[in-house]
């Protein structure tokens, strides 16, 4: 069982007093109820409630009404008097609806415990006699684990950097000695609390991507930072995000169908040093990017191993400490809840899916392109095999776009491709993506036969 060591005071209920905000607890438990689909009680360290139940107000009445008191109590005594378990779940009368218990301690202490309650979507009515419930507040066995286990973590996670930072400003007005490790505390809690919030966030996912790896590798300092997506070849991979320090430059000359990383083949985290055993392909890898040090982090969605999370060190030889590991694997975690989030919601990887293969069928030349960053979001097959060079070179913005007017209302005109000597139509036209951005559509066909005398005609913008 794990337990924050602490020495500034022994006292579970001084200690809570002085580090916990309830309100703060509130808000943030008020959170994570609505994106992890749980009914979750905070207490303090006597089973006393903090907080009330939070969810869906309408699920929340039904689930007082079929949770009594005394099973709540029970379930926190099992959690309180257990010296081997920090987290319990157990069964109730009805066959979809589990009670869990987790307990955060202090030198084995309790000094706040979860209470959480999931109704789910696939269960077993075998020995039950009462009924499944119904409301609209549910989730699945796997996502109900899943959910503990973040919820677990990052409280642990916080009040240890909470406990931390208490004690070290308490020592500090003993000796100056002490600020460094105040400084990496308080760092470390607004990171992780950072990152937390982003569970929450309704931007484009790429963003979301980008700002845990910018907040992870600025509190890491670390050189630079990656999201990948595996392809579906099982020999290539996509740039999702990346993050770089002042000064430094990606490696990466383009962002789709990447030749797979060598690298990225661990079922587990791995952190790697200059000392660290890994075969001579990787060290050359590794050496090829400039790259003394990483961290290697596998992402699951749907129970299926999906991206990588990758941190880097290119400016000197570096050992991970065991709580940058932590760290950087609690950051992946939030990570993984919001993509699976965004799944749930037909958002990312499964729409993107269906909408490619709708895409790369059309019998034209298509790319697709974020009107806020200008970023190519996608190509289809006859587009890559028409205008790769275009494509790889980044010219297809002045060639085919140009012409077009400002506006959002879209259209079609024709443009001249000079060295191929043929003419083209553009449509385009303004969509929202699979993340609900909006995004230019361009639809590219060639010319086969035109009337000179009517060229100037078809220049013209199509209403």
């Amino acid at each position: 069982m794990r337990t924050i060591q602490q020495s500034y005071s022994s006292d579970p209920k001084a200690l809570y007093g002085q580090i916990l905000d309830e309100k703060l607890i509130q808000k943030t438990q008020k959170r994570f109820s609505e994106v992890s689909n749980l009914f979750i009680i905070c207490t303090d360290e006597k089973g006393q409630w903090i907080t009330d139940i939070t969810g869906e107000a309408e699920d929340v009445q039904r689930i007082r009404e079929l949770i009594p008191a005394e099973k709540w109590k029970s379930i926190y005594a099992r959690i309180a008097n257990s010296t081997l378990e920090e987290q319990v779940v157990e069964d109730t009368e009805y066959p979809n609806v589990k009670l869990a218990a987790i307990s955060i301690r202090s030198d084995n202490k309790p000094v706040m415990n979860w209470l959480i309650c999931a109704v789910l979507e696939d269960y077993d009515t075998s020995g039950y006699h009462r009924k499944p419930v119904e409301i609209r507040t549910m989730t699945s066995t796997h996502k109900f684990y899943q959910a503990l286990d973040l919820l677990r973590e990052s409280s642990f996670e916080i009040m240890d950097a909470k406990v931390r930072l208490f004690e070290t400003e308490a020592e500090n007005r003993r000796s100056k000695s002490s600020q460094e490790e105040m400084t990496v505390s308080l760092k470390r809690t607004e990171a992780i609390t950072t990152i937390v919030q982003m569970l929450e966030s309704d931007d484009a996912i790429e963003s979301i991507m980008e700002e845990i790896l910018r907040v992870a590798g600025k509190y890491l300092e670390t050189s630079s930072a990656q999201v990948f997506r595996l392809n579906k070849d099982g020999e290539t991979m996509d740039v999702m995000a990346e993050w770089g320090a002042p000064g430094v430059v990606s490696v990466f000359d383009q962002v789709r169908n990447i030749p797979m990383s060598p690298l990225l083949r661990y079922q587990k985290t791995m952190a790697i040093s200059s000392e660290t055993r890994i075969s001579v392909e990787e060290r050359e890898v590794m050496e090829a990017s400039h790259t003394m040090a990483a961290m290697v982090i596998p992402v699951y969605i749907n129970n299926q191993l999906s991206m990588y999370v990758c941190f880097n060190e290119c400016q000197y030889e570096r050992e991970w400490q065991i709580e940058e590991i932590k760290f950087a694997n609690n950051a992946t975690k939030v990570l993984q809840s919001i993509l699976i989030r965004r799944i749930q919601k037909n958002s990312l990887l499964s729409s993107y899916t269906s909408l490619e293969a709708i895409l790369d069928n059309v019998g034209s030349a298509i790319y697709v392109k974020d009107i806020v960053t200008k970023k190519v979001l996608f190509v289809n097959k006859m587009l890559r095999n028409n205008f790769d060079k275009e494509y790889k070179d980044g010219t297809l913005d002045e060639l085919f776009e140009k012409g077009q007017p400002i506006g959002n209302k879209g259209g079609t005109f024709e443009i001249n491709h000079i060295l191929k000597n043929r003419w083209y139509d553009l449509h385009y036209t303004y969509i929202k993506w699979g993340d609900g951005r909006q995004v230019a559509l361009c639809m590219i066909s060639q010319i086969k036969r035109y009337i000179r005398g009517k060229l100037s005609s078809r220049r013209t913008r199509i209403s």
